[in-house]
C-alpha cells in the first residue's frame, strides 16, 4: 500500500520529479529535473539543468536513452512545496503525437 501512495499521490516527489540513475564501474550518474550529478573517486561534478533540451540532450547523451524529438517535460518551472497548495498536480514526461 506504501509504494502505491508513494508513486501515485499528486505531490509525492515520485510524482513531480524526474530520478534517473546510471551505476558504472568508475563513475555514477543521477538526474533530477534540475540537476545532473557525476559521481567519481575523486568527487563529483554537478550541472544545473536550465532547459527541457538540455534534459533531453543528457538523457540521450549519457543514459543512451531515445526520446521523440517533440519531447517536452510538463511543471518544469515549478518547484514542489512539500505542504503547498502551490505544488503541481502532474509533471514527467509527456509525448506529443503518436507513438513510434
Amino acid at each position: 500500500m506504501a509504494n502505491h501512495f508513494t508513486s501515485t499521490w499528486p505531490r509525492s516527489p515520485f510524482v513531480t520529479n524526474i530520478y534517473v540513475q546510471r551505476p558504472g564501474l568508475q563513475e555514477r550518474l543521477g538526474l533530477t529535473r534540475e540537476e545532473f550529478v557525476v559521481k567519481l573517486p575523486e568527487g563529483e561534478e554537478r550541472t544545473v539543468v536550465t532547459s527541457d533540451e538540455q534534459l533531453v540532450e543528457i538523457l540521450e547523451g549519457r543514459f543512451d536513452l531515445r526520446l521523440p524529438a517533440e519531447t517536452r517535460f510538463e511543471g518544469r518551472d515549478q518547484r514542489l512545496s512539500s505542504h503547498g497548495e502551490d505544488a503541481p498536480t502532474t509533471s514527467g514526461l509527456v509525448r506529443e503525437g503518436p507513438r513510434p
